[in-house]
């Protein structure tokens, strides 16, 4: 995979899709098809084949890693927004602007619902670390 960032990286794109391709199906055979590893690797060669203009093959590897996310992680999870931002970006470079901004729309509440927990998460920590030591 990371043969494959890096040939991706240097716009050598028709020679970044076979090591891309090779960690797919490892991944895919050595974990599980609906690892979230393999969410990854999708990830990763759908962002080529949208360099490539191959949106088409683009949609159904990063709707393939959407559904792998969500169902590993659930549907308001950080790893599924990044597959509906991918697919708004996707969407977008194809003047779909409609469904650019529903898939846009998802990741952001996503985003902003995570940023949240998060934010009252570490609230809570500090708010029992200091009750914690008014008890000592």
């Amino acid at each position: 995979e990371t043969l494959g960032r890096f040939l991706k990286d240097l716009g050598l794109l028709s020679q970044a899709v076979v090591p891309l391709q090779r960690s797919l199906e490892i991944r895919e055979t050595a974990l599980d098809p609906d690892h979230p590893r393999v969410a990854q690797s999708l990830h990763q060669l759908a962002g080529v084949y949208v360099q490539w203009k191959k949106f088409g093959d683009a949609e159904q590897l990063y709707k393939q890693a959407l559904e792998i996310s969500e169902n590993a992680y659930g549907a308001d999870h950080p790893h599924a927004a990044r597959e509906l931002e991918a697919l708004a970006t996707l969407y977008h470079k194809q003047n779909k602007y409609e469904q650019a901004e529903h898939f846009r729309k998802k990741s952001v509440i996503i985003r902003q619902q995570a940023t949240r927990r998060k934010g009252s998460l570490a609230g809570s920590a500090v708010g029992r670390a200091h009750l914690g030591q008014g008890q000592a």
